[in-house]
């Protein structure tokens, strides 16, 4: 089944009755490229609850949570996996152009990124 792809947002909670708010944070662009692995960071907690997953952060006290585009690409990184590859796996999903897809999962894993999310491997070759 193909679907459209749609910007997709961390967002962040500090207490469980605080209400869901988009990440703003810019990290720097210069760490992260369609070449850099990626992986989840294995300290961060994380649950399906039906298409989204919710991640919780118990050193800082953070929840997080992800929309099911989101979703997907927390299920491409549970291993270590190329940024490339997590886009062509996505292009073959939904129907967004390759500049499009690549612009927005860079984006999605920056903000993952400064957050403490995810975590950049050494390249593969």
């Amino acid at each position: 089944m193909v679907t459209s792809m749609h910007r997709t947002d961390v967002t962040t909670a500090t207490t469980p009755a605080t209400t869901l708010a988009a990440v703003s944070a810019s990290p720097d662009p210069g760490s992260l490229g369609l070449d850099s692995v990626i992986r989840r960071n294995p300290d961060i907690l994380a649950t399906k609850i039906g298409a989204e997953v919710m991640m919780l952060d118990v050193s800082a006290g953070t929840c997080f949570g992800l929309n099911p585009v989101g979703t997907r690409i927390w299920d491409g990184i549970e291993t270590a996996t190329r940024v490339r590859d997590l886009c062509e796996d996505l292009l073959a999903r939904f129907r967004v152009t390759p500049e499009v897809c690549q612009a927005e999962v860079l984006t999605l894993l920056r903000r993952m990124q400064a957050k403490g999310l995810v975590l950049i491997d050494a390249p593969q070759d």
